[in-house]
């Protein structure tokens, strides 16, 4: 069962946490997902890669892995039956906000 956020609700949760209620959905991101954090991650993603995938030319910057949770994010509330979709030239499929982002060769 789907359970919808309703005013009532939102108003219970800034009641009881009314410092939290003050943040913008990305401040509370930053405060969780620091440079450091994501830093780290970027470092992890690179030695797996060339360890265990041996795959030595593989890079990703800390803006490309935001950019990678952002869509992953929005695919979680844009489901389209099949992943390349979202790179489709086809205008009732395509997704501009995921195109635009990252190339369908980079995910």
């Amino acid at each position: 069962m789907k359970q919808e956020l309703v005013d009532n609700d939102l108003q219970l949760l800034s009641e009881r946490y009314p410092l939290l209620a003050k943040f913008e959905p990305v401040d509370l991101w930053n405060l969780f997902m620091d440079q450091g954090i994501l830093q780290s991650i970027v470092e992890q993603s690179g030695l797996y890669a060339h360890r265990d995938k041996k795959n030595p030319e593989y890079r990703v910057t800390v803006s490309e892995l935001c950019r990678f949770v952002g869509i992953l994010i929005l695919l979680g509330y844009h489901p389209l039956p099949e992943e390349t979709h979202y790179w489709s030239s086809d205008p009732d499929l395509s997704v501009a906000a995921v195109s635009e982002c990252m190339s369908v060769f980079r995910r």
